[in-house]
């Protein structure tokens, strides 16, 4: 007597699995990136409509000036970065507000802001510096191209070699001295600076700066 044949088991449906884990770090390393910049547009938003700051609407330049300048003197960058960009939504082009604006964005990125406790630093990740560091550069940038005289020129390759510097940019930073030196050759402090500079790369353990030690003396800074 012949059996009946049992059915063949159904096959279950495929389970559906979480993304893949480069998937999420590759999402995750893109929000960092962008994090900075959303975090600033929505200050401003906010700040716009009311909150800490003051809404900027019928306020004059001088007005917003004051507020930075304010702002700057009692370390609050979050504060300084808002009114800069206010500045830079009226005037687009000035290369003095230029400056202005990519000193906010790096003050913004590397400078510590204090707290009730302690300060602590102004951002969290390394790429969220990096990505204010690199707008605060071009605006300095910017800043130079667009100066009509030397003073306004000299202040905006000055702050992109310091900020070279305090990125461990060094050769870049030396470069831009001696643009500096080129043009303006008057000038003292970035000629110094890129003879340190030179004393650091011709020997770094032992670099001859006397030069820069008898200046600093001079100063009364040593």
């Amino acid at each position: 007597m012949n059996r009946p044949k049992r059915p063949a088991p159904e096959a279950a449906p495929p389970e559906v699995g979480p993304p893949a884990r480069r998937d999420l770090r590759l999402l995750g390393t893109l929000a960092l990136i962008a994090l900075p910049i959303v975090l600033a547009l929505v200050i401003l938003r906010t700040r716009d409509t009311g909150g800490r700051g003051e809404g900027a609407t019928g306020m004059s330049d001088q007005a917003i000036l004051e507020k930075l300048q304010a702002a700057d003197q009692r370390r609050d960058w979050v504060d300084a970065l808002m009114w800069a960009e206010r500045l830079g939504a009226r005037r687009p082009h000035d290369p003095v507000i230029l400056r202005a604006r990519g000193m906010a964005w790096s003050n913004y990125a590397i400078a510590s802001r204090p707290t009730r406790a302690h300060e602590r630093a102004a951002l969290r990740t390394s790429l969220e510096r990096a990505d204010c560091a690199r707008r605060a550069l071009g605006l300095l940038d910017s800043s130079a191209t667009a100066a009509t005289s030397g003073t306004v020129w000299l202040q905006a390759m000055s702050r992109i070699g310091e900020l070279d510097e305090t990125l461990g940019l060094s050769g870049d930073a030396l470069f831009t001295y001696e643009l500096i030196k080129q043009r303006l050759p008057e000038e003292d402090a970035p000629a110094m600076r890129a003879y340190w500079l030179r004393a650091l790369f011709y020997d770094p353990v032992s670099p001859d700066t006397s030069a820069w030690d008898q200046r600093m003396r001079r100063l009364g800074l040593r």
